[in-house]
């Protein structure tokens, strides 16, 4: 044989032998097939009795290896690339923890291809070739990213549990025993092998890997708990591979971020950057790890974390905002230091590399100024950001925002419109967008009335000098105005009695004599004239909207009032106006002096304009944007204009109750006299003189009604829906609607449903968004409204409501299209610890936050029966008594289904636990309640969100909240003494429950 073929061969066995020396184990399962398939055997089926010849393992592992788990391989990794291309970061807010989301890789139908193909590559090869496990990992790999997370979690614990570590004989190695004789450190791990050779030849075990996926898993179900103790035990393991350990930091931060714990999410993000993928995801780990130090007030740490990401970043705009929060992060008790930070700044956007990025720059820098109150300085670097903004229209809206803030924070009320008008609510992040649609209302009155104010000042102003000024001052105007416009100047003997305005030439725009129109300069501004007299003022914008001097008294003639506030002021009818209005598109001398107020009826009707106007200004700072000082003094000021009629009599009334808000008493008494004094005879001043013994009057007629209808409501709360029902017909019969209360149709329409009598409940749900559009139990009422008609569906929510359904101490929370999901259990026997390194801080807790001291105890021993501590880990619990199980069943619903359960401190799980018929305790558990000050900090965060919003059905007194620790908890399950348990709690913490 030729020497070559000779050394190719040689290495072929070598290669075939050290393949059977690195086979997986034996693998069977039992596949049930169709009726037609019996018979027929899969390849896997085929060679379960063969031989596995080394030629048989090279052809296998090679076939399983390039033709499967490759192909499936690359299209999983092509999901997550295209998820982390479709992902754009917003570096004013804490980033995701990783690159992608997983609702996009959810939505994409080849995690699907890469479940079959991993399938099919088991079912088709030799369960004993090298590749099944690492098929088996894709597959889990596929559930997780397609948020299948029990699929996921059955498959790693499968590769966990079959690929374990066996004896001889084949029995399983006992797991999680001590690895080393006389040691404390549990082993769960499947030891690696070290030569080179074996490396080279081999793919390491996927069951180690399995565990990265099963932490991730985990921590994306909710199951911190699970997850912490898994974690604990392979950062302990002595045998954990050190390849794996990169990824273990990884799934060790991402649980920190979860449970917000952020001080170690920071450390354990920046020793999993060996993973980063490129230099833009290793700038982003870095990023992600200074904003983490910065949640958890370690400002060096965060400096020293952003700074990196500036020397790694590849993203401009990454590499920018990284700079930003280095320079802002610099805290020192030099005054200057803004100044500094600032100049930095300004340095940085002079530089041509970031030349396009100035708009970032300078809205940065305005942040700066704000911080310092510099609200003058901050508006002209805004209106520099808007200025240089070409492309990124969410940076756009966001200095608009910021823009209206500053204003609005500097009293500027109607300069701020404006910029709040021109915010892109769809761009804005909640808060932001909620705020801009408050304040723009309240903005837009007062801006309309500034123009009203200002215009009518003008031109008293102008009509107040001498005749030769006079006429030189509007001559000015028309003149800049025309070449505002690209007008050509008006003719010399244009004046008092001259020419013609444009307007009145050439009444055929289109005619085709002479020079075309468009070519026409005096026929293109005739057109332009004809079209602002029949259209108004139009900018060049989509949604054209008239803003014009005149809008305020269109406010007036419509009788409109938005306010808000408790005192909803009239609009006042007397005007003595002739709706005049203002001609704002003929710009020639003649139309402009006409304009002026120079008869003493024209300056009466410019003052008139002038008092309406500060009226209606003071009017939206009052109820609108209720600043009670400002308006004060524009409501003085229209008292010194106008101290008769309506509008003063309505100023007086309103001034009482600016007055009572900032607490000058004196001045509210006055102006109540005032009201009273000269103004008897009008209803406005009998409503204030008699206000005490009106409302006195109405209350004693309302108490019969309301008497009634809380009893009717106490009646279905407590499941007596007959006699409820019976007695609000009569109720209704004698007092009509108008004492209904959304709660009070709110816990019908739960009996309706519970009852199955659709129709009625959907009248009920129509009531509640008719009469209630702004009560929080209307927005749910649309939701069931919505899925109402598909019955089926919420059928799981329905039965939840029967009263005489299952036993009561049990509840599902529906999800609708999930299906029910059982909690998985580790493989392992780790113990369930919470994970704290030693070379990590704990975090910071806000230390102004009340806490709970417990008294001293008695003088004499007494044995209690229940024990409570301070330093105990305890449950929130809420105490329902005499409540009808559906509605306790409402309340777990509620509170589960609630974006706002989860405090910033504690994220919590809602479960239902009975003591007795009619008593029940809905016990909210979470990690972070380690201390019973901790429990009671949640229900201070709790209990006024649950009045307003999450229970706003159900009256604050028909449920009180307690925090009890386990121990406790099993005894009042065994003999529910409440009544004691709540008397040792409020002696324990006198004053708090």
């Amino acid at each position: 044989m030729h020497p070559f073929f000779r050394t190719i061969s040689f290495c072929c066995l070598f290669v075939l032998g050290a393949l059977a020396a690195f086979a997986q184990p034996k693998l069977e399962f039992n596949l049930k097939k169709p009726k037609q398939f019996e018979e027929r055997k899969l390849g896997s089926e085929k060679m379960a009795d063969k031989k596995f010849t080394p030629v048989r393992k090279f052809f296998q592992n090679t076939f399983t290896h390039y033709n499967y788990y490759f192909n499936a391989n690359e299209k999983l990794n092509s999901v997550i690339a295209f998820a982390k291309e479709s992902q754009k970061d917003d570096y004013t807010d804490l980033l995701s923890f990783y690159p992608y989301s997983l609702k996009t890789t959810s939505a994409s139908g080849d995690l699907d291809s890469v479940i079959v193909t991993a399938t099919t590559g088991i079912l088709l090869h030799d369960l004993r070739n090298a590749w099944i496990d690492n098929l088996y990992t894709l597959i889990g790999k596929a559930y997780l990213l397609r948020m299948d997370y029990d699929s996921a979690f059955m498959t790693f614990q499968y590769i966990n549990t079959s690929y374990a570590p066996k004896e001889e004989g084949g029995f399983d190695q006992p797991i999680a025993s001590n690895s080393v004789e006389g040691s404390n450190a549990l082993s769960i791990s499947t030891k690696e092998k070290t030569n080179l050779a074996k490396k080279a030849f081999s793919e390491p075990p996927s069951r180690n890997e399995s565990f990265i996926w099963m932490i991730r898993t985990l921590t994306e179900q909710g199951n911190y708990l699970d997850a912490s103790s898994l974690v604990s035990t392979l950062h302990s393991d002595p045998i954990f591979p050190d390849r794996l350990k990169p990824e273990l930091d990884e799934v060790t931060a991402y649980l920190f971020y979860r449970i917000e714990q952020w001080d170690s999410a920071a450390v354990y993000t920046e020793k999993a950057t060996a993973l980063a993928d490129g230099l833009h995801d290793k700038a982003r780990r870095y990023y992600l790890a200074g904003q983490l130090y910065q949640l958890a007030g370690m400002h060096k740490q965060a400096s020293e974390a952003f700074e990196r990401s500036t020397q790694t970043a590849v993203d401009p705009v990454m590499e920018i905002y990284a700079r930003l929060n280095t320079i802002r992060l610099r805290k020192s008790e030099d005054p200057n230091i803004i100044d500094q930070n600032i100049a930095d700044l300004k340095s940085l956007a002079r530089k041509d590399s970031y030349r396009n990025y100035r708009d970032i720059i300078y809205y940065a820098i305005a942040m700066f100024e704000v911080e310092r109150e510099g609200y003058d300085a901050a508006d002209n670097y805004l209106s520099q950001s808007i200025a240089y903004n070409e492309e990124n229209p969410a940076q756009r809206s966001a200095s608009f925002k910021l823009q209206g803030d500053v204003r609005y924070a500097a009293k500027k009320y109607g300069k701020a419109a404006l910029p709040y008008d021109s915010v892109n609510l769809a761009l804005a992040k909640p808060f932001d967008s909620l705020q801009t649609a408050i304040r723009r209302p309240g903005t837009k009155a007062v801006s309309q009335a500034d123009l009203v104010i200002d215009l009518q000042d003008s031109l008293l102003r102008i009509a107040s000098m001498e005749e030769p000024a006079r006429t030189a001052a509007v001559k000015d105007i028309a003149k800049r105005l025309r070449k505002e416009r690209g007008l050509k100047e008006e003719a010399e003997n244009a004046g008092r009695g001259g020419s013609a305005s444009v307007a009145a030439t050439n009444t055929d725009l289109f005619s085709q004599g002479g020079t075309w129109y468009f070519y026409d300069a005096n026929r293109r501004a005739n057109g332009f004239i004809r079209f602002r007299e029949r259209f108004g003022d139009r900018p060049n914008a989509d949604n054209w909207r008239r803003i014009s001097a005149i809008s305020i008294n269109a406010t007036i003639a419509n009788n409109t009032n938005t306010g808000t506030n408790p005192v909803t002021t009239p609009v006042p009818t007397e005007t003595n106006e002739d709706n005049e209005k203002y001609d704002t598109a003929d710009i020639s001398f003649d139309n402009l002096y006409s304009r002026l107020p120079i008869s003493p009826e024209k300056q009466a009707r410019a003052n008139n304009r002038i008092t309406l106007a500060l009226f209606f200004k003071a009017l939206a700072l009052h109820e609108q944007i209720e600043d009670y000082p400002e308006a004060i003094k524009v409501y003085e000021q229209v008292l010194s204009r106008r101290d008769t009629g309506q509008i003063a009599a309505q100023t007086l009334f309103n001034l009482i109750h600016c007055y009572t808000k900032v607490g000058n008493t004196q001045a509210a008494a006055n102006a109540k006299r005032m009201l009273e004094q000269n103004f008897a005879q009008t209803t406005i001043a009998q409503k204030s003189a008699n206000g005490p013994t009106n409302q006195k009057k109405e209350a004693a007629a309302e108490a019969k009604a309301t008497e009634q209808y809380n009893k009717i409501y106490s009646l279905f709360i407590q499941g007596d829906f007959k006699q409820a029902e019976e007695l609000k017909r009569k109720a209704d019969s004698t007092f009509g609607k108008d004492y209904w209360t959304p709660q009070l149709l709110y816990i019908e329409t739960v009996y309706y449903l519970q009852t199955k009598q659709d129709t009625i409940a959907g009248r009920k749900l129509d009531a509640i968004i008719a009469s209630f559009p702004d009560h929080p139990l209307a927005k749910k009422a649309a939701l069931i409204k919505e899925v109402l008609p598909r019955r089926r569906e919420i059928e799981t929510y329905l039965t939840n409501l029967e009263v005489t359904r299952t036993p009561e101490d049990k509840i599902m929370i529906p999800v609708s299209g999930a299906k029910p999901t059982q909690v998985p259990t580790l493989p392992t026997q780790a113990p369930t610890q919470k994970i704290v390194p030693a070379t990590v801080n704990k975090p910071i807790l806000d230390t102004s936050a009340r806490t709970l001291v417990a008294a001293p105890p008695a003088p004499t021993a007494v044995v209690l029966p229940y024990t409570i501590k301070a330093e105990d880990a305890s449950h929130v619990a809420i105490v329902l008594e005499n409540i009808d199980p559906a509605y306790v069943n409402e309340v777990v619903y509620s509170l589960s289904n609630s974006p706002q359960r989860n405090s910033v401190d504690a994220t919590v799980a809602i479960e239902k636990k009975k003591l007795r018929d009619k008593l029940f305790l809905v016990i909210i558990r979470s990690p972070s309640f380690n201390t019973a000050t901790a429990a009671y900090r949640y229900i201070e965060y709790l209990k006024p969100i649950a009045t307003k919003n999450i229970l706003s059905w159900l009256g604050a007194d028909k449920y009180h909240y307690i925090i009890v620790n386990d121990e406790n908890l099993n005894k009042l399950q065994q003999d529910p003494a409440l009544d004691v348990y709540e008397k040792i709690l409020k002696q324990t913490f006198p004053g708090k429950f």
